[in-house]
Protein backbone atom coordinates (compact mmCIF):
# COMPACT_ATOMS: atom_id res chain seq x y z
CA UNK A 1 0.00 0.00 0.00
CA UNK A 2 1.04 3.11 -0.72
CA UNK A 3 1.12 6.40 2.03
CA UNK A 4 -1.01 9.35 0.78
CA UNK A 5 0.36 12.80 1.26
CA UNK A 6 -2.82 15.40 1.61
CA UNK A 7 -3.62 18.18 2.94
CA UNK A 8 -4.06 17.74 6.95
CA UNK A 9 -7.71 18.19 8.55
CA UNK A 10 -8.78 19.46 12.46
CA UNK A 11 -9.53 15.17 12.70
CA UNK A 12 -6.20 13.89 11.17
CA UNK A 13 -4.87 16.29 14.24
CA UNK A 14 -7.29 14.73 17.26
CA UNK A 15 -6.38 11.28 15.44
CA UNK A 16 -2.61 11.73 16.22
CA UNK A 17 -2.49 14.01 18.65
CA UNK A 18 -5.65 13.80 20.75
CA UNK A 19 -6.52 17.42 20.18
CA UNK A 20 -5.68 20.55 17.75
CA UNK A 21 -2.64 22.07 17.40
CA UNK A 22 -2.25 25.08 19.49
CA UNK A 23 -1.25 27.61 17.24
CA UNK A 24 -2.30 28.46 13.91
CA UNK A 25 -1.08 25.78 11.62
CA UNK A 26 -0.77 24.28 7.99
CA UNK A 27 0.09 21.04 7.41
CA UNK A 28 0.08 17.74 5.27
CA UNK A 29 -0.92 14.50 6.90
CA UNK A 30 0.71 11.14 5.62
CA UNK A 31 -1.72 8.19 5.82
CA UNK A 32 -1.77 4.69 5.09
CA UNK A 33 -5.50 3.99 4.34
CA UNK A 34 -7.22 5.41 6.71
CA UNK A 35 -4.60 5.61 9.54
CA UNK A 36 -3.02 9.28 9.85
CA UNK A 37 0.86 7.61 10.18
CA UNK A 38 2.54 11.78 10.43
CA UNK A 39 1.85 15.09 10.48
CA UNK A 40 4.01 18.02 9.17
CA UNK A 41 4.11 21.65 8.22
CA UNK A 42 4.12 24.64 9.86
CA UNK A 43 3.66 26.61 13.09
CA UNK A 44 2.59 30.39 12.88
CA UNK A 45 4.21 31.98 16.35
CA UNK A 46 2.74 34.91 18.02
CA UNK A 47 5.58 36.58 17.64
CA UNK A 48 5.71 36.20 13.79
CA UNK A 49 7.95 33.24 13.26
CA UNK A 50 6.93 30.08 11.46
CA UNK A 51 8.16 26.47 12.58
CA UNK A 52 8.21 23.44 10.79
CA UNK A 53 7.02 20.68 12.98
CA UNK A 54 6.62 17.13 12.28
CA UNK A 55 4.77 14.38 14.32
CA UNK A 56 5.53 10.43 12.72
CA UNK A 57 4.08 7.50 14.52
CA UNK A 58 5.69 3.79 14.74
CA UNK A 59 4.26 2.91 11.82
CA UNK A 60 5.26 5.84 9.84
CA UNK A 61 8.88 5.16 10.47
CA UNK A 62 8.48 2.62 8.30
CA UNK A 63 8.25 4.58 5.40
CA UNK A 64 11.46 6.70 4.89
CA UNK A 65 10.86 8.15 1.77
CA UNK A 66 7.55 8.81 2.02
CA UNK A 67 8.63 11.07 4.60
CA UNK A 68 11.51 12.91 2.43
CA UNK A 69 8.38 12.89 -0.07
CA UNK A 70 6.42 15.33 2.58
CA UNK A 71 8.72 16.85 3.65
CA UNK A 72 9.52 18.09 -0.06
CA UNK A 73 5.98 18.64 -0.51
CA UNK A 74 5.95 20.67 2.72
CA UNK A 75 9.08 22.62 1.47
CA UNK A 76 7.43 23.52 -2.30
CA UNK A 77 3.86 24.58 -0.15
CA UNK A 78 6.39 27.33 1.89
CA UNK A 79 7.40 28.59 -1.68
CA UNK A 80 3.96 28.65 -2.93
CA UNK A 81 2.04 30.38 -0.08
CA UNK A 82 5.17 33.02 -0.10
CA UNK A 83 6.78 32.14 3.36
CA UNK A 84 10.33 33.88 3.48
CA UNK A 85 12.07 31.80 6.57
CA UNK A 86 11.31 28.68 8.26
CA UNK A 87 12.71 27.57 11.49
CA UNK A 88 13.04 24.10 13.31
CA UNK A 89 14.48 22.11 15.59
CA UNK A 90 15.50 18.56 15.10
CA UNK A 91 14.39 15.77 17.20
CA UNK A 92 17.30 14.81 19.32
CA UNK A 93 16.31 11.23 19.76
CA UNK A 94 16.39 10.56 16.59
CA UNK A 95 19.82 10.59 15.32
CA UNK A 96 19.07 11.25 11.48
CA UNK A 97 17.06 14.69 11.81
CA UNK A 98 19.28 16.97 11.27
CA UNK A 99 20.24 15.09 7.94
CA UNK A 100 16.86 15.25 7.12
CA UNK A 101 16.01 19.02 7.43
CA UNK A 102 19.84 19.65 5.62
CA UNK A 103 17.88 17.59 2.18
CA UNK A 104 15.06 19.87 2.87
CA UNK A 105 17.38 22.87 2.29
CA UNK A 106 17.51 23.81 5.69
CA UNK A 107 20.97 25.19 7.65
CA UNK A 108 21.80 24.92 10.92
CA UNK A 109 21.70 28.43 12.34
CA UNK A 110 22.56 28.25 15.95
CA UNK A 111 21.85 26.78 19.09
CA UNK A 112 19.48 28.86 21.36
CA UNK A 113 18.78 27.91 24.98
CA UNK A 114 20.31 24.65 24.91
CA UNK A 115 18.61 23.61 21.59
CA UNK A 116 19.68 23.54 18.03
CA UNK A 117 17.87 25.44 15.43
CA UNK A 118 17.93 25.18 11.89
CA UNK A 119 17.10 27.92 9.44
CA UNK A 120 15.27 27.32 5.49
CA UNK A 121 15.27 30.43 3.37
CA UNK A 122 13.37 31.12 0.32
Amino acid sequence: MRVAIEPATAADFERLTGGRPVTRARALAAKLGDEVIGLGGFLYMPDGTVWASMLVTPAGRKFPAALLRAGVAAMRLARRIGLREVFASPDANEPAAERFLERLGFTRHGVFAGVIVFRWRA
